[in-house]
């Protein structure tokens, strides 16, 4: 059976024909390892910009496939159901469209509702979409298939709950050869990504993990890892991929989570592996000894969830009870060692006011964070924080496409704001460090009037501040495609001064 997976891998605002690098997925790597262990043929029609009309027809009519997969994702869903309804339209071909990813598995009668998907594969869909193709060569019912979603008899039909695999070692190392991954970013910055793990133990209310989890019957345990033996040899096959490569990215939720497996793999990373990488951890169990086996085994970043700056939102909206100190220590710890830290937040939360999105810039800026980001807060539909965010306000949607939370004591493009220009009142923030104290409260005062003034003419503000992160882009695009090793010098060198501060 030939397979045909679309990847529709941009952000709103991204024009067509943009000269975009594109990210790689495991979920698609590993879905094609699968079904082409099965036997089947698998092409991905990777989208890193919007496609215009009769691009993906033309190339799927050649080919002839007998099932479109669709991988959905909230921020781009609007242009997946575009491109289904195209593909449905066309009478050259006639394979079955399923959906599948976040999107589709947090909101699946919502997607069948669109009425251009035949079926939804929801959750982790590796073995489901297998077992799927397989019934389809039978011509057999789908009953006993879990994690599918169908229409009959005028219904929707769920087989829940959804399958989850147990021992990650049984999952064939991912298929990475079918994206083409010179076009990758990673492979412009000499990154090698992975994931070694699934699953997340902890209940996030904006994340789609915990839905995840309920979606697969809240299995215990939730959180597998590939054995250490194996995640070495994943490596080295994801590697393979990447002979160019002088970092490793690992993409886990949570790589440092358990000790035991962590201590035997990172012995393992240092001496058949060995090169410096990325990784993401939570700061409110972040421990001495992971804090040493991190540094030990080459870590050079560590990636923290702050999210807020104000411990009481954080708990009560986020369902993250983490407080400030802990992540102060945890932030501490790889300072000591050498290893900088990035911290990740958001603004415009459910609840959220200029204030408290202040105490979030005061927060960072007291951080000793090589990078700090704060996106506007994304309410994902299925998500508790989505029901929350229909009670503090409405979700509203800008011209480009952009889905934001506007809030009576917090506009959307006050959040806006607040998101774009984050990072520039962080720095300000951290020069007041250098003046004597009568000053220094002035200042933080001043910038604080800035920052929380509601008549600033924001749409002005928002407009140049989108124009500079645009040309921005454009330049860090063509540096990672064309200047890979200037662009990597530029940003170590920029990592050293984080660590430094």
């Amino acid at each position: 059976m030939k397979i045909a997976l679309i990847y529709p891998d941009y952000l709103p605002g991204t024009t067509p024909r943009s000269k975009r690098l594109g990210f790689y997925s495991e979920g698609i790597a590993s879905i094609s390892a699968v079904l082409k262990a099965s036997g089947h043929s698998v092409r991905l029609v990777h989208l890193t910009a919007p496609a215009l009309r009769g691009d993906i027809e033309d190339a799927l009519a050649k080919w002839d496939p007998h099932v479109v997969g669709f991988s959905t994702r909230s921020s781009n869903f609007k242009d997946t159901v575009r491109y289904a309804a195209w593909i449905k339209a066309d009478p050259r071909i006639r394979a079955v469209l399923v959906a599948g990813g976040y999107h589709a598995t947090l909101d699946p009668g919502g997607t069948l509702a669109e009425g251009v998907f035949d079926f939804v594969l929801g959750g982790q869909a590796d073995f489901t979409f297998r077992d799927f193709c397989g019934a389809l060569c039978r011509g057999s019912e789908y009953d006993e298939i879990p994690g599918l979603f169908y229409r009959s008899g005028g219904k929707v039909r769920s087989n829940l709950p959804g399958r989850i695999v147990d021992d990650l070692d049984s999952i064939p190392y991912p298929d990475v050869g079918v994206f083409e991954v010179g076009r990758l970013e990673s492979y412009a910055l000499k990154t090698a990504p992975a994931i070694l793990s699934r699953g997340c133990p902890f209940t996030c209310s904006y994340c789609c993990n915990a839905a995840f989890r309920a979606f697969h019957g809240n299995p215990k345990p939730y959180l597998r890892y590939r054995s250490p033996e194996n995640s070495i040899g994943y490596l080295k096959a994801m590697l393979s991929h990447f002979p160019n490569a002088k970092y490793v990215s690992f993409l886990d939720n949570i790589l440092p989570l358990k000790i035991d497996w962590f201590r035997r793999f990172s012995y393992l990373y240092s001496r058949e592996i060995g090169l410096p990488y990325a990784c993401n951890a939570r700061a409110d169990i972040l421990t001495e000894e992971a804090a040493d086996l991190l540094f030990e085994s080459g870590c050079y970043r560590v990636h923290f969830g702050v999210e807020s700056g104000d411990p009481e939102l954080r708990k009560e909206v986020l369902g993250r009870g983490m407080s400030n100190d802990s992540i102060r220590r945890a932030f501490r710890l790889c300072q000591e060692r050498g290893i900088a830290a990035l911290a990740y937040n958001m603004v415009g939360l459910p609840g959220e006011t200029l204030d408290l999105a202040w105490k979030t810039v005061r927060f960072n800026a007291s951080l000793p964070s090589a990078r700090v980001l704060a996106p506007t807060f994304y309410p994902y539909p299925g998500s508790r924080a989505y029901e929350t965010s229909l009670l503090k306000g409405r979700v509203v949607e800008d011209p480009s496409g952009q889905v934001f939370l506007d809030q009576p004591g917090f506009t959307w493009r006050e959040a806006r704001f607040a998101s774009l220009y984050f990072r520039l009142f962080v720095r300000l923030c951290r020069l007041a460090g250098y003046l004597p104290v009568p000053l220094r409260d002035k200042w933080l005062a001043f910038l604080k009037s800035l920052f929380c003034f509601r008549r600033k003419p924001h749409g002005l503000l928002i407009a140049a501040a989108v124009t500079l992160v645009s040309l921005r882009e454009a330049v860090l695009s063509a540096a990672k495609s064309r200047l890979g090793d200037t662009y990597l010098r530029l940003r170590d060198r920029s990592l050293r001064a984080g660590r430094a501060a």
